[in-house]
């Protein structure tokens, strides 16, 4: 199974509302792990609309950390439901303890995470917006894709420009240099192509989502679906996106001779 760390490293292109939609259209089991340190749990207030217990999530598991308990168990006690055999471990419940929480908790995290994946789990993790010296750098290295979330406009292309050689050399302390790439929320106002994009910032374009803000509402801040929603072209899309970050990770591991992926659809 795989590990992906969705994150922005400009504005707020829709990393939450893109991990969530994920999550609900992921074909196998899955672990969202809402790793934002900007804000409090914006997954439990907003598509669970603050209906679910608040005790659980990453505040919990950085004390379990302290007390050298942070396993892979202690994970998965801290999720809620999201959906059929879809949880999520809702980020911290304020942002001081996310500030304080420090390299040694993420990447004991990061640990767990992997061995979940081991075990026969997919786990999303929301990164939120990547900031300077980010502790959560070793979290990312664990990863078996990063996807940057941007829009296809301008102001983008020269953010990623300017954080692609940082957040390159982060992965490349652990041989994951090349195990990134973009995923494109649409914009209304820029028309630039997949292959301009990819030429602009020198990273492949994994993926597009449509830009329709009123089924994103229904990932963002639980708005209730409706027939329309439930077949826009932001729904088609997601639906879709499993495959490609499958097959992403797929011919990675087979050109390093590593076991591939199980068939999405097996």
């Amino acid at each position: 199974m795989a590990v992906i760390y969705l994150t922005s490293v400009s504005g707020s292109p829709g990393v939450t509302s893109a991990t969530v939609g994920l999550a609900l259209a992921w074909p196998r089991p899955v672990v969202l792990i809402e790793a934002d340190i900007a804000k409090p749990s914006g997954i439990l207030t907003g598509y669970l609309r603050g209906q679910v217990n608040l005790s659980h999530g990453l505040t919990p598991l950085s004390v379990q950390h302290q007390r050298g308990e942070l396993t892979p168990n202690a994970v998965m006690k801290q999720t809620v439901g999201l959906g059929p055999n879809k949880v999520l471990v809702p980020g911290f419940s304020n942002i001081n303890a996310a500030a304080g929480a420090g390299t040694s908790f993420w990447g004991g995290l990061g640990n767990a995470l992997a061995a979940i994946s081991a075990q026969g789990t997919d786990i999303l993790i929301d990164g939120g917006r990547l900031g300077p010296r980010d502790d959560r750098a070793v979290l990312m290295q664990t990863a078996d894709l990063v996807a940057l979330v941007a829009r296809p406009v301008i102001p983008d292309f020269f953010a990623i420009r300017a954080r692609r050689a940082e957040v390159g050399e982060t992965l490349a302390r652990v041989g994951h240099d090349d195990w990134m790439g973009l995923l494109l929320i649409d914009a209304h106002d820029e028309a630039f192509t997949d292959a301009e994009v990819s030429k602009a910032v020198q990273l492949p374009v994994l993926g597009r989502l449509a830009n329709d803000p009123r089924a994103a509402a229904v990932f963002s801040v639980g708005a209730e679906p409706t027939a329309k929603t439930k077949k826009s072209a932001l729904t088609r899309d997601l639906t879709l996106l499993p495959n490609v970050l499958d097959q992403a990770i797929r011919e990675r591991r087979n050109k390093l001779g590593a076991i591939p992926l199980e068939e999405v659809n097996a």
